[in-house]
């Protein structure tokens, strides 16, 4: 589970550099694991350091339990 989170960090981080500051970026990450999952939980946590720590300019929106498709 380290992996994967360290790796989205870098990528979120990367396009949040590049995207520039005068534009704020919103990400919406949706997932079929359900709301109350361990991973939802640490996944909201992460996007609301993100969002203290750029001011606000990166947004991410967690979308948990969301089926492809529908």
């Amino acid at each position: 589970m380290r992996q994967p989170l360290l790796t989205l960090t870098g990528a979120l981080l990367g396009l949040a550099l590049t995207a520039g500051s005068a534009h704020a970026v919103k990400i919406r990450v949706q997932s079929i694991i359900p709301a109350k999952a361990d991973e939802v939980l640490m996944l909201k946590d992460f996007a609301d350091t993100v969002r203290d720590l750029t001011n606000g300019e990166v947004d991410i929106e967690v979308l948990p339990g969301v089926i492809y498709g529908s």
